[in-house]
């Protein structure tokens, strides 16, 4: 009898320095690719690895989720919408219960998976996620992306219009991929809502060609495409057929475009490389920038640069693709003070976390108000929501003609912790070296 005494208040004494800690297991679903052999494996494994990294430095805080272990099973849904969604149904029917979603990284294996996990009360955040579907559409209620989503870049784009007063605005869209369809619609209502006039909203499902010419007759100058690379190569040839290029022409195109893609998407059009560039070039775009330019103290308690270093230690092989893992790693964090917050919340009622049940709204309730407003320094940059979309730190780039060649120039950048545009050192540049704000007028 004493000897067991004895082994409880040892027991004790290490709870209290935080050696021996009497813990419940949070479960959390995870969804990802995890096949280290699979050719695409350096692109989307320092993706995952970001979110290991997250796990561990959670689970050994002793201020955060005090009580309670931080468990993410990861399935590998082979980002096949098919396959997401029957691992999902075969986990969510399986105890114990899940509290919350990491992931999908894709968006259509995202959409498969939210479209039923509203039914279980279930939270979903990802970190690669970028279809404006996914946060506009009623159908997915519980869904927050934590990458610069369609509707996160469409807050950038309408700031940059108005940096420049430009009043007249066309907008051609894809209507055959929710990737693109839903990001132009939704920043159609948005050049609504802030009064800007519309003076096009051009859509098409193969052949985009009717809809240049559309945009010719109604003396469309300023222009965001909302394509693939393939039917964005269509619409500059067509442009160019038009003589839709040069000064009075701006040409705003999505930031998902892989490198050189003008070149190689030539071959889908009745154009040449070079007749692409003549309407494309100084074409402008906006991408995330993952990270800081300076060196904060962020979520986790390490500065910038220290995150950079620890990272090495997952993921040493596929450094050029660890941006993405630094947004995956606040996705984890995000939904670990979130729930955080919640078990807090919960106190006063004589509840924890460990009381969710998916027919528990009450605590659900809780934790979806306590993630919409989260805010915090995270990996990849300031973290905040807005309308369950990441809001962080956008560069504005215009491909511009260095040395004989486009590369991509940073003539600005969105601040997302106070949503304004600063300038950097490089300028724009524009045919007729005239300034963007004066070359179209506002016929």
């Amino acid at each position: 009898m004493c000897q067991r005494i004895i082994i409880i208040l040892t027991c004790l004494l290490l709870i209290s320095l935080n050696n021996c800690r009497a813990t419940k297991d949070l479960h959390i679903m995870g969804f990802h690719r995890t096949n280290a052999s699979h050719p695409l494996a350096r692109f989307y494994l320092p993706v995952l690895h970001g979110a290991l990294m997250a796990i561990n430095d959670i689970n050994n805080r002793s201020d955060l989720l005090s009580g309670y272990n931080f468990k993410v099973i990861y399935h590998d849904d082979e980002s096949t919408p098919a396959l997401g969604g029957k691992k999902f149904v075969q986990a969510v029917l399986q105890p114990p219960v899940k509290i919350g979603i990491l992931g999908p990284y894709s968006s259509t294996v995202s959409e498969a998976i939210a479209s039923m996990a509203k039914y279980w009360h279930l939270l979903m955040i990802s970190g690669g996620a970028t279809s404006a579907n996914l946060v506009t559409d009623t159908s997915f209620p519980y869904f927050f992306s934590s990458n610069i989503n369609g509707v996160s870049n469409n807050i950038v784009r309408l700031a940059f219009i108005r940096k420049y007063g430009w009043k007249r605005i066309a907008v051609i869209m894809q209507t055959n991929s929710n990737l693109y369809l839903s990001g132009g619609q939704d920043f159609v209502k948005g050049l609504h809502a802030q009064n800007f006039t519309v003076v096009a909203e051009e859509s098409f499902a193969s052949n985009p060609q009717r809809s240049v010419e559309s945009l010719q007759k109604k003396d469309a100058r300023i222009i965001f495409i909302f394509s693939n690379t393939a039917k964005a190569a269509v619409i500059l040839c067509t442009a160019y057929k038009l003589s839709m290029y040069g000064e009075n022409y701006a040409y705003f195109l999505l930031d998902i475009y892989y490198p050189g893609w003008i070149d190689k998407s030539a071959k889908f059009s009745n154009c040449t490389v070079d007749q692409l560039w003549t309407v494309a070039k100084n074409y402008i775009t906006f991408t995330p920038f993952f990270g800081y330019r300076s060196n904060p103290v962020i979520v986790s308690g390490r500065t910038y640069q220290q995150h950079l270093q620890d990272f090495k230690k997952y993921s040493v092989t596929f450094d050029s693709y660890a941006s993405y893992g630094r947004a995956v790693y606040d996705s984890v964090y995000a939904l670990a003070l979130a729930l955080n917050t919640t078990e807090e919340l919960l106190q006063p009622y004589n509840m924890t976390l460990s009381d969710f049940q998916y027919n528990n709204t009450f605590i659900f309730n809780k934790l979806f108000q306590s993630l919409k407003d989260i805010q915090f320094l995270g990996a990849s940059g300031p973290f905040r929501f807005h309308l369950r979309s990441r809001i962080g730190n956008v560069d504005i780039i215009q491909y511009q003609n260095v040395s004989g060649s486009f590369e991509a120039v940073t003539i600005g950048s969105y601040l997302g912790t106070n949503s304004i545009i600063v300038d950097t050192e490089e300028s724009v540049v524009w045919p007729g070296d005239k300034l963007m704000c004066k070359i179209i007028s506002n016929r």
